[in-house]
């Protein structure tokens, strides 16, 4: 449905591809094994500052055995959960540890 004045934008899905002489290959997508604890924490820590809840917020995280631990303090159980769910939803963590304390 178009709304009088809205402009209309074809969706196509993004896909990843690498040239590979004259031809596109799709590039391959590591496995859940390829993913270190490193990257899974690079990965948290992004998404917390980009998080506009809790950006403001010192969270320390570490990831071991790609269960990831946060550590720190928040103002509300709301930015505790945010973080929860920041965390749980990155690719290859297995599970969060929420140690966030709500002062």
């Amino acid at each position: 449905m178009r709304i009088s004045g809205q402009r209309s934008v074809p969706c196509i899905p993004i896909k990843s591809y690498v040239k590979k002489s004259n031809s596109f290959i799709l590039k391959s997508v590591k496995s859940l094994a390829e993913i270190t604890d490193r990257e899974i924490e690079d990965k948290i820590r992004k998404a917390v500052i980009r998080d506009t809840w809790l950006s403001t917020f010192e969270i320390d995280v570490k990831v071991t055995d790609k269960i990831a631990y946060l550590d720190g303090n928040v103002n509300t159980y709301f930015e505790k959960a945010q973080a929860d769910r920041l965390a749980s939803s990155v690719r290859g963590v297995r599970e969060v540890i929420n140690n966030l304390a709500v002062r």
